[in-house]
């Protein structure tokens, strides 16, 4: 009620001051009108103040002549910054029942969340979502009662896992607010939400997304690669270390960044770690020093010098007696209260690259180089056991949590050699030995949760291993496989850690810039064991369907072209002849011939025969992007990173000259050729823009400006090349409609963020008119009808 009525005095207020003219005034009137038009709606009105939604209502539009947002709009950000008083009001969890309405007529507004976003207050909105859910616990109460607010509950709990997991996104990217909703699983309240929205907006419909929740949720950013991070000793921050020169600290709630912690520009930061009670950060650097931080305030305390090299790891006893450091091949042991040199530790015999304490600081292990692990005794600084088994450097070791007195001392140490070893540690007897199934990918991190789970960094995966129930010793260490994968990063995982607090909550830093946030309780454990069926040895860079969409190629940088049938899923054929990557692949139109560029040689197979045709070898520095079969079969049309057109005889290979596109210099980073040959499309990284040629009269149809970022891959429509569809090294994919007869100039149809890396490949399957997009993982788009769902 105070509120209200002071609402309402304050609204009289305002319109008296800035509505009514004021004869003191000058004559400019009409300017004036507008000014006190605007802020008394500032003030009095809804948070959007442009073109009303439906449901919204609004006095008025806003004038071309008041500020605008570059779409158009204009909001409320004094509403938009505040927190909805109907909130206040929520004393009990069973008072969201009788409030609810009001406050899922705000808060789960997606046209909300978008205006929230589009004025910098995305993070808010995380903030909104989490105190809404710590008053939505369900309670002892009556049973339709419990059950209200148990229903308000799921659905408040699904809006901040979606805001968690896509305001690094939405924040930077705030028009894809309704697309990344109608991503979400079929069925759930965002998707529904998004679904009455589409209709009025360009998007493409995600068909094999998943049916369950992404366990990642949220990620945050650096500007370089991140080389570290851990949980605070409550789980209430996040400590990461990264080449951008600094260590920041992030509420582990909502995601948005408390500190960051600025190193000297000649210091990359390699590692990081909070003291036992959370109050001091200490960061090890590339020029040999170490850092100690205030955790409350980002203050510099103090720095550590004289250390022999670079600091690869840093840790601190849990009994607060004494931290340590790795610099060469040496563990320098301080103390924290003096800053002062306890004591060196020598024994390795190349780079430490990792260390860590027992649960109790009775024991200190030490990975390096030379590949062997090393228990060290806290007090006497006297080596105690020397672990042999990995072959290639150990990068992570971390004792396993113990709860009681009962519970036996595990080491778990990670290898180069694809192989994470779990050890007695007093005994130097090795007990598990945790690897891939199919793969051998090199192990960066670990990390035991207190549950007896070890996450293990594999490049760009996280395998999660159950590590409960070791068995009785036997002399040969029982061999297991990942229990659940988590993937989602673009390049390899530096670091992982769980948290103290969490049981199910990990976080994970990699080359790609980014930390992940994960919730091991999303995962799906009958879909997400390490069962992936591995075609190639390496990434896919071109897919290719056969017209009548029986047969899909698959090219790769293993140097392999293979040939598939669809509904069997059966491989056919595998061709094997380029000495560098495949670029691209393409069938012919009657599905007889099969061709397939590398950087320098054009190859043409018969299907039927499996034998070469014809092999095309091109001099210069140039590599090719694409091609091509005509219709006839009687030549090769290629695309080269210096030219949009290149004609070959296939029957002796002779290049047929085009002087039309030797006047300009070009600098072609994807390329594509439509289906009926008619059109070919290229990317100028040089003058960052699209380019559609007409292969007949090689006159320029269509050129694009104002793409996303840099285009990696390119796709015509089929079988009407009316749509060009491109995908960015960002992991966006845009669909543009091109020139025809109804409408003079290309257009943007929808743009999405559909990948968390470059997308590798573009492809059209024939049969349902379905996009094909691949990065980390394949997905299939729908691009029949974009404004409808």
């Amino acid at each position: 009620m105070v509120i209200n009525w002071y609402h309402r005095q304050f609204q009289r207020v305002a319109r008296a001051r800035y509505c009514l003219k004021n004869p003191k005034e000058p004559n400019n009137e009409a300017e004036t009108a507008i000014a006190r038009m605007s802020l008394a709606e500032y003030f009095m009105g809804k948070w959007y103040l442009g073109k009303p939604y439906k449901g919204v209502n609004c006095n008025r539009t806003i004038t071309n002549q008041e500020l605008r947002l570059g779409n158009g709009r204009e909001y409320n950000r004094r509403k938009l910054a505040e927190l909805p008083y109907q909130l206040t009001k929520l004393t009990t969890p069973q008072s969201l029942s009788t409030l609810w309405p009001v406050i899922e007529q705000e808060l789960c507004d997606l046209q909300f969340i978008e205006a929230k976003c589009h004025t910098g207050f995305a993070h808010d909105v995380v903030s909104f979502f989490l105190k809404l859910e710590k008053r939505s616990q369900p309670q002892v109460g009556s049973q339709s009662e419990v059950n209200s607010v148990y229903k308000n509950s799921a659905k408040i709990t699904e809006y901040l896992r979606f805001m968690r997991n896509q305001v690094h996104l939405l924040s930077n990217f705030p028009d894809i607010v309704v697309q990344a909703a109608a991503m979400q699983p079929n069925g759930s309240s965002l998707a529904n939400a998004a679904s009455r929205l589409t209709s009025k907006r360009n998007w493409i419909e995600w068909l094999n997304k998943p049916i369950t929740t992404d366990p990642c949720i949220f990620t945050l950013n650096h500007s370089h690669s991140v080389t570290a991070c851990v949980y605070s000793p409550k789980s209430d921050r996040i400590l990461s270390a990264s080449l951008d020169r600094t260590v920041k600290i992030w509420n582990s709630s909502t995601g948005a960044l408390l500190f960051n912690l600025y190193h000297d520009q000649r210091e990359e930061v390699t590692c990081c770690n909070f003291s036992p009670d959370g109050h001091i950060v200490i960061s090890g650097t590339s020029n040999g020093s170490a850092k100690l931080w205030d955790a409350d305030s980002g203050h510099l305390l103090c720095t550590l010098d004289g250390h022999p090299g670079d600091v690869k790891a840093v840790a601190y006893s849990p009994n607060k007696e004494q931290f340590v450091v790795a610099s060469k091949k040496y563990l320098i042991v301080w103390n924290p209260e003096t800053n002062n040199k306890i004591t060196q530790l020598t024994g390795h015999l190349s780079q430490v690259l990792c260390c860590c304490y027992s649960p109790d600081s009775s024991l200190l292990a030490s990975g390096a180089t030379d590949t062997t692990v090393r228990i060290w005794e806290t007090k006497t600084g006297l080596p105690i056991q020397k672990l042999e088994g990995h072959s290639s450097p150990v990068t992570c070791c971390v004792f396993s949590p113990v709860s009681n007195q009962n519970t036996a001392l595990y080491l778990a140490s990670s290898s180069e050699d694809g192989t994470c070893r779990v050890w007695e540690p007093r005994l130097g007897r090795i007990r598990l030995m945790l690897k891939q199934r199919l793969l051998t990918n090199k192990f960066f991190s670990c990390s035991y949760s207190k549950s007896n789970y070890l996450a293990v960094a594999a490049r760009e995966d996280i395998l999660v291993f159950d590590c409960n129930r070791i068995p009785v010793f036997t002399g040969d260490p029982e061999i297991r496989y990942p229990v659940a994968t988590l993937r989602g990063h673009s390049s390899t995982i530096m670091s992982v850690a769980y948290s103290s607090k969490y049981m199910n909550q990990l976080i994970s830093g990699a080359q790609d810039w980014t930390l992940k946030v994960w919730d091991l309780q999303l995962l799906d454990q009958s879909t997400n064991k390490d069962q992936t069926l591995v075609a190639h040895k390496q990434p896919v860079t071109s897919v290719s369907f056969s017209s009548d969409g029986c047969f899909v190629a698959t090219a790769s940088k293993d140097k392999e072209l293979k040939v598939w049938e669809v509904s069997q899923r059966k491989l056919l054929h595998t061709f094997i002849g380029h000495t560098t990557w495949i670029n691209s692949c393409r069938f012919s139109n009657d599905g007889s011939l099969i061709v397939a560029v590398s950087d320098v040689c054009i190859k043409v197979w018969n299907i039927s025969t499996k034998e070469l045709v014809i092999s095309i070898n091109r001099d210069g520095v140039h590599p090719f992007m694409d091609c091509a079969i005509s219709e006839n079969n009687a030549s090769i049309i290629a695309v080269a990173e210096d030219s949009p057109l290149i004609l070959f005889n296939i029957a002796d290979g002779s290049e047929i000259q085009i002087e039309a596109y030797r006047s300009r210099c070009y600098y072609i980073t994807a390329a594509s050729i439509s289906t009926d040959l008619s059109r070919v499309g290229v990317s100028d990284s040089e003058k960052k823009e699209l380019l559609v040629f007409d292969t007949k009269t090689h006159a320029v149809l269509d050129r694009i400006s104002n793409v996303s970022s840099t285009i990696s891959a390119l796709c015509f429509s089929r079988p009407d090349p009316t749509r060009l569809v491109c995908g960015g090294q960002n992991g966006t994919v845009q669909v543009w409609g091109l020139a025809s007869a109804t409408s003079l100039f290309p257009f943007p149809i929808a743009r999405i963020i559909a990948h968390s890396k470059m997308v590798n490949c573009l492809a059209y399957y024939p049969a349902q008119d379905h996009l094909v997009s691949f990065a980390n993982e394949m997905k299939i788009w729908s691009t029949e009808n974009p404004n409808k769902p």
